[in-house]
C-alpha cells in the first residue's frame, strides 16, 4: 500500500513538472497570433453542456416550451455588422463599448455573411 502511494505521488508531481517544461516550450516556439495557431482550440471556450432554461416553478418548467420562459432571450434579428479584407484593416478601438456605429450595415442573424454581401460567397457550381 506504501508503495502504491509512493509511485502515485511521483505520478503527479512528473505531471506537473512536465505539463509545465511542454507549455515553456510551446510558449517560446510559437510564432503565430492566437487566432491564427491551429494548435490553439480554447480561447474563452466555454465547457461544453446540454442546452438549459431557467423557470420560476417545476410546473412552468414541464409545461412550458423553451421560448416560453421570461429568462429566455432569443439572439435572432437584426445586428449591426462592420466588414473588413483584413485583421490589419480593423479599427484600433474596435472592441470599445463606446465605438461609434456609424458605417456598420446591417446583417441578420442566424445567416451567411457572405450571401448577405460581406466577402465572397462560395458558389455550388451548377454542372455537378
Amino acid at each position: 500500500m506504501k508503495i502504491f502511494l509512493l509511485v502515485a505521488a511521483i505520478s503527479v508531481l512528473s505531471f506537473n513538472t512536465l505539463h509545465a517544461q511542454e507549455t515553456r516550450v510551446t510558449s517560446g516556439l510559437r510564432k503565430l497570433p492566437y487566432w491564427q495557431d491551429l494548435n490553439v482550440v480554447q480561447v474563452n471556450k466555454e465547457y461544453p453542456r446540454t442546452q438549459f432554461m431557467t423557470y420560476d416553478s417545476r410546473q412552468d418548467a414541464l409545461q412550458s416550451r423553451f421560448e416560453q420562459s421570461k429568462y429566455y432571450l432569443s439572439l435572432n434579428g437584426i445586428w449591426k455588422f462592420y466588414f473588413v479584407n483584413g485583421y490589419k484593416n480593423l479599427p484600433e478601438n474596435i472592441t470599445d463599448s463606446i465605438v461609434s456605429l456609424t458605417g456598420w450595415k446591417d446583417i441578420r442573424v442566424p445567416g451567411n455573411r457572405e450571401i448577405q454581401g460581406f466577402g465572397i460567397p462560395i458558389l455550388r457550381d451548377s454542372s455537378v
